[in-house]
């Protein structure tokens, strides 16, 4: 959507290039999460979500989601996840994205 998001120009993003809901429709398909839309101050994308995922970090493990996800794999498989999750951060997995324990097996 280069009206609004030109990486070749020096402003990045042009915000009157498209309606509002073209724009959030295209922040909402950013991968890392660094895009998001306010109105005064709240998300938009948040409004209906209710609470925040929380994603615990350990030191040198997993990373720990301890409430219900979908993780949606390369291929667009989905896995509904329920209780607590736990995502290879290290690489060794054998059961990627998952966690196997492998990292305390590493060095």
């Amino acid at each position: 959507m280069r009206e609004v998001f030109d990486p070749l120009k020096r402003l990045l993003i042009i915000m009157d290039g498209a309606p509002l809901p073209s724009i959030i429709k295209q922040v909402s398909k950013c991968p890392s999460g660094a895009l998001s839309i306010e109105k005064n101050g709240e998300s938009i994308e948040n409004e209906s979500k209710g609470e925040k995922l929380k994603i615990q970090i350990t030191g040198g493990g997993p990373l720990i989601i301890k409430e219900s996800c979908t993780i949606v794999h390369e291929d667009g498989r989905e896995d509904i996840r329920s209780g607590t999750t736990a995502l290879c951060r290290c690489g060794f997995s054998g059961n990627k994205p998952f966690c196997d324990g492998s990292h305390s097996k590493v060095g």
